[in-house]
C-alpha cells in the first residue's frame, strides 16, 4: 500500500465533508440558498415547468446527437 492510499484510508469522514462544502465559493452558496428557498415557496410550479422544459429540451439534444453518431 503506498502513502497515498494510507492517508485516504485515515481520512474522517467528517473531514472530508467539511472540505467538500468549503469548496463552493460563496456566489455559487447564496444562488443555491436563493433557489432552494424559492422552490420551497410559491415558486414551485414555476420552477417544475422550467424543468420539464429543460428536460425535454436535453432529451432533443441527445436524440440529435445519437442520430448524426450513427450515420457517419
Amino acid at each position: 500500500m503506498s502513502e497515498d492510499h494510507k492517508h485516504v484510508a485515515s481520512l474522517d469522514p467528517n473531514e472530508v465533508q467539511q472540505r467538500s462544502s468549503r469548496s463552493v465559493s460563496k456566489p455559487k452558496m447564496k444562488f443555491m440558498l436563493i433557489r432552494e428557498m424559492m422552490t420551497k415557496n410559491t415558486l414551485i410550479h414555476n420552477f417544475s415547468i422550467t424543468n420539464k422544459k429543460s428536460a425535454t429540451l436535453n432529451r432533443q439534444i441527445l436524440s440529435t446527437a445519437l442520430f448524426k453518431l450513427n450515420i457517419f
